[in-house]
């Protein structure tokens, strides 16, 4: 784990105590350090409201800012999926703000955070930390193999990733702001961001493959479509990571999640956007309806430039070579992408069964029912080459 094994809750207390002075530095990894301990719902209201006051004394610093409005969420009724993953709090590392590392990096740290975490918990240091419900041994060390691979990408599995400077690892040790004291929701939340992040890397290559559609650079576009796929499929041992969690110690913090879902997620569906304009069933489910501003653009006149909406109206122009390698890369988008969320719905119905969501949907039957929802669905039903998007089956075509 970061730097946070060093930092102390009590310098929460002794900071608020000398009153909060602004010639000193926040406690932020202490304040974390106490989430960590007992679960950010724990927090007691007198806490809640110093930690107010100190938000308004350093309004002048967003970072600040943001990692106390997740502090606060709940209290102050602005919960939701971007709080409880700390978004904000992360946003100086995310690509859309320029963020100095990488972001397939990025994902490789918050895979080596989980193994130190898991680590350093099973071997009894720092374990003040997320006490709850921890796994078995031999559990945590599949969970701790699976990490790795995940952290090294292709790469060595034994040589984990590094923080490149004492920011990075500060911003990273407090982006894990558990609602529980439940071991697993640490893990549980550092997948969550991780796809996150891929999502992210994946609609700036569809993005720059619209743009390669603008000068016609037809092998660009199936370039960029095809390097969407590999990210997707780069981090299909996320599921595989997540199902180490025992049912039971999911449920254990699951309830207080509520008013939190996956469906909030505006990087998924500006994403699916990017791919096509989505059937209005989907434009009017809760997973749109959960983010306006996203659903805005889908139900705009004129409608979004997309992929698809590109492909119907080239179509008929390209050469062969240039048809099947767009077609390809499209298929295999397609595919990926119906695999992950056909592994999706089968570990949610390994770990809540009939269990209603916690976005305001059915839960498990809301995923079976969104197994339907495809990409590029519009070129299935208009496109010359439509059996390409109508399979599951990937390959050239």
């Amino acid at each position: 784990m970061f730097s946070l094994e060093m930092a102390s809750d009590r310098e929460v207390e002794s900071f608020l105590a000398r009153g909060c002075r602004l010639s000193e530095p926040f406690p932020a990894e202490g304040l974390v350090r106490r989430i960590l301990q007992v679960g950010k719902d724990a927090l007691d209201a007198p806490l809640l409201s110093r930690l107010r006051e100190v938000r308004a004394t350093r309004s002048d610093d967003p970072w600040i800012t943001a990692l106390l409005d997740c502090v606060l969420d709940k209290d102050e009724g602005r919960y939701d999926y971007r709080s409880y993953l700390a978004l904000d709090v992360l946003n100086p590392m995310l690509p859309e703000s320029g963020g100095p590392v990488p972001a397939r990096r990025l994902v490789r740290l918050l895979m080596a955070d989980v193994v130190d975490f898991e680590s350093e918990t099973a071997r009894g240091i720092g374990d003040d930390r997320l006490p709850m419900g921890r796994p078995a041994p031999a559990t945590t060390n599949r969970r701790i193999t699976k990490a790795r691979r995940l952290s090294a990408g292709w790469g060595d599995a034994n040589l984990l990733p590094v923080p490149p400077n004492d920011r990075v690892e500060e911003i990273l040790a407090c982006s894990v702001l558990p609602v529980s004291p439940q071991h697993d929701e640490y893990l549980f939340i550092r997948v969550l961001q991780a796809y996150e992040l891929t999502f992210l890397i994946m609609g700036a290559e569809l993005t720059d493959a619209l743009r390669a559609s603008q000068t016609h650079d037809i092998l660009g576009v199936a370039d960029h479509i095809d390097a969407a796929a590999a990210e997707l499929e780069r981090v299909s041992g996320l599921f595989s990571l997540l199902a180490t969690m025992r049912p039971e110690s999911f449920q254990a913090f699951r309830a207080q999640t509520d008013g939190s879902s996956a469906i909030q997620s505006r990087a998924y569906k500006s994403l699916e956007l990017l791919c096509g304009l989505p059937t209005r069933d989907r434009i009017d489910s809760p997973a749109f309806h959960s983010v306006p501003d996203v659903r805005e653009r889908a139900v705009a006149q004129p409608p979004p430039d997309s992929l698809a909406s590109w492909y119907l109206r080239v179509c008929p122009r390209l050469s062969e070579k240039q048809r099947e390698a767009v077609d390809a890369a499209l298929t295999r988008l397609e595919h990926i992408h119906q695999k992950w969320k056909r592994t999706h719905h089968s570990l949610a119905r390994t770990m809540i069964g009939d269990a209603v969501g916690t976005g305001d949907t059915d839960g498990v039957e809301y995923l079976r029912r969104s197994l339907d929802n495809r990409l590029f669905w519009e070129l299935g039903q208009r496109c010359p080459t439509r059996s390409t998007h109508t399979s599951d089956t990937p390959g050239r075509s």
